[in-house]
């Protein structure tokens, strides 16, 4: 009993240490940062948010294949709102089917918003939908 009881705490702990190792991979990466998400009619949830060439993914914090809100390149619109009181920068994200108000680090703010500005131009064909 005790053996198998050792055993399920080893596997806890080794998962735990993998979750770890991952997230911290991921928020090396450039393109991730930390925020805390809160939706209309969602929890407040803290989560990672990642964006690549086409779009902007939150995903879980730990969980970190589950997607919570994503939005395409060319539909984001961001509308930055006053700032909390601890000095983190509140964007309101809107991606056409619905809003989400995300709080980041300002540093963070401004990466988000040069990434969604920088696309190319809407004159490209492969841009617009």
């Amino acid at each position: 009993m005790l053996i198998a009881l050792a055993g399920v705490l080893a596997v806890f702990a080794l998962s735990a240490f993998a979750l770890a190792v991952r997230r911290r991979a991921l928020l090396r990466t450039s393109a991730a940062f930390p925020a805390v998400l809160e939706g209309h009619g969602r929890p407040r949830e803290r989560v990672i948010g990642v964006y690549d060439e086409t779009r902007l993914l939150f995903t879980g914090r730990w969980m970190i294949r589950r997607e919570r809100w994503s939005v395409g390149r060319c539909d984001l619109q961001i509308d930055r709102l006053p700032v909390a009181e601890d000095g983190r920068a509140v964007l309101e994200l809107d991606g056409g089917r619905d809003s989400v108000t995300v709080v980041v680090d300002p540093d963070d703010a401004g990466a988000l918003r040069a990434w969604s500005e920088a696309g190319p131009s809407a004159a490209s064909s492969f841009w617009r939908r």
